[in-house]
């Protein structure tokens, strides 16, 4: 609506991450969530607010978003805060925005492999994730895994530290090389391959 500098606001549940044109060819990210914030939480972590960026009045702008939810709520909002001209006059603007947007599927696989000879027991899968200052965003372990579990089995242990979402999981029996093998007869442990189906957003 007016040439200046704008800020973009970020909540998401679980994460997501919002990309901005501001130039032709070079597509930034400006803002993020790393981990679920409450909705429209805008102000609970570092980097949900992005750094003010110069826009043009009249002048089209491509966004990407990225959102990835694993279990219970599903949303994510983006606020903007548009140059101190009209803060100090309206709370809102007599505008429309005419936004349009599609979604393409992404796929991200994760493997777990276990093997060995005479495998038996249970096994357990920690996930431990960090950020640059040290900081511990997820620390959990999962329930006891059988070293057989079906894929159906695998996904519902697998859900007790990671997120379910949408997903499918696929058992290929291995060889006491570690090798995947055609029969499950003789197998010397298996390999679950998790594919999560994500989505991008193009706005």
């Amino acid at each position: 609506p007016v040439s200046g500098s704008y800020k973009f606001y970020l909540a998401a549940d679980d994460q997501a991450e919002v990309y901005l044109e501001t130039k032709p060819g070079n597509l930034e990210s400006i803002c993020s969530v790393k981990r679920y914030t409450g909705f429209r939480e805008f102000f609970r972590d570092e980097g949900q607010v992005s750094k003010p960026i110069d826009l043009e009045k009249g002048k089209t702008y491509y966004m990407e978003v990225y959102h990835l939810n694993g279990r219970g709520e599903n949303y994510f909002s983006v606020g903007v805060e548009i140059p101190s001209v009209y803060i100090e006059k309206y709370s809102s603007l007599p505008e429309v925005q005419r936004i349009s947007w599609e979604s393409k599927p992404r796929r991200e696989i994760i493997s777990f492999r276990v093997w060995g000879e005479n495998l038996s027991g249970t096994f357990k899968v920690q996930a431990r994730e960090v950020d640059s200052k040290g900081q511990v965003l997820f620390d959990r372990e999962s329930q006891e895994i059988k070293y057989n579990a079906t894929s159906k089995d695998f996904s519902y242990w697998l859900g007790t530290i990671f997120w379910r979402g949408d997903h499918e999981v696929e058992r290929k029996p291995l060889d006491k090389n570690g090798q995947v093998q055609s029969s499950e007869q003789g197998a010397a442990g298996y390999e679950w391959i998790v594919t999560y189906n994500l989505s991008l957003i193009h706005i």
